[in-house]
């Protein structure tokens, strides 16, 4: 019958899945990705599995596979790592997986992109500036969300000064 069904595989048949991602079609890659951050939360699969895994997902193109993992990320930085050095270079290890897809996109909306791709920047911003605390993209939102507030300038709020997608990011940092 019809159904959602969520499977964890052994090692063998997971590498073997693993190695053939870019032949999956997006559906495939997505039910992958699932069952793969499944494992991961049921204990079938270690961090560093799932850390290994994550590299290929942001290569889809389908939105909640690119980022399917981050959500396991934050958590093993709150609860897995005792010391702010262990987590300063956890969060430029994952930043390192995702930067490609961000620089891809870009923090700027294109003319006639995709709401997936709107949605997908939206998300990758999010995680690279609240959850891995990446400086480079925590100084351009904080830039922007001054801009919003008109700080170092006329002092008048302007609200199109920052892609609405991004606006609350932008004002989030910008206080902080």
């Amino acid at each position: 019958g019809a159904g959602y069904y969520r499977f964890a595989l052994s090692p063998k048949y997971q590498q073997a899945l693993s190695g053939a991602f870019a032949q999956l079609d997006e559906r495939e890659q997505r039910v992958y990705a699932d069952s793969v951050t499944s494992a991961y939360g049921a204990g079938k699969l270690s961090p560093a599995e799932l850390l290994a895994a994550l590299p290929q997902f942001t290569t889809a193109n389908v939105r909640q596979t690119v980022t399917a993992g981050m959500g396991a990320i934050g958590w093993m930085d709150e609860h897995l790592l005792k010391t702010e050095a262990e987590r300063e270079a956890f969060r430029k290890q994952a930043a390192e997986i995702y930067r490609p897809r961000l620089e891809k996109l870009g923090l700027a909306p294109k003319q006639g992109e995709s709401d997936d791709d709107r949605l997908l920047r939206g998300t990758l911003v999010g995680f690279f500036a609240d959850t891995l605390k990446d400086p480079a993209v925590r100084a351009e939102m904080a830039k922007q969300g001054r801009a919003v507030l008109g700080l170092g300038g006329d002092g008048a709020l302007h609200a199109d000064a920052v892609p609405r997608d991004l606006r609350g990011i932008a004002l989030g940092v910008a206080v902080q």
